[in-house]
């Protein structure tokens, strides 16, 4: 599985750092080309454009800010209905159905495929969209050292 940033500011890059004590199969991209390429030469992954990212990572986390949310992701509609990755929103304030808006709105079923962070084999549930308990987040923290 490869897991993709687009945002690698103070949230993505976070959490890009403690994915990447467990995997390097990671591949950053920000608007800001130089952050990126900084960190991803600190954590030892790649780093590419948002088109790049999308078409290469099954597993994308958002981290731009709220207000870039429709200016990055109305370019990248076509490539996501293609490659159908599973996209994890850290922006607040945007919902789900905003980011399904987004993204081209068949493209993301409510019943996506996710990653169930309560499960540590690495097979994937099918999960409603919901929004994240206490307990799942000391979970995902606790699967990756954070």
């Amino acid at each position: 599985m490869r897991y993709g940033f687009i945002g690698c500011g103070n949230m993505g890059g976070a959490i890009a750092k403690a994915m990447a004590n467990s995997t390097k199969n990671i591949l950053l991209a920000d608007a800001d080309e130089k952050k990126a390429a900084n960190l991803a030469a600190e954590l030892g992954v790649a780093c590419g454009n948002n088109e790049y990212v999308i078409g290469q990572c099954e597993t994308v986390f958002l981290g731009v800010k709220p207000q870039m949310a429709e200016e990055v992701l109305k370019p990248l509609q076509a490539r996501i209905k293609k490659k159908r990755p599973t996209l994890i929103s850290m922006m607040a304030g945007v919902s789900i159905a905003r980011v399904k808006e987004l993204a081209g709105d068949d493209s993301l079923p409510d019943d996506q495929r996710a990653r169930d962070p309560r499960r540590h084999d690495g097979k994937l549930n099918a999960r409603r969209y919901q929004k994240l308990r206490r307990t799942d987040i000391r979970d995902i923290h606790s699967q990756y050292g954070i």
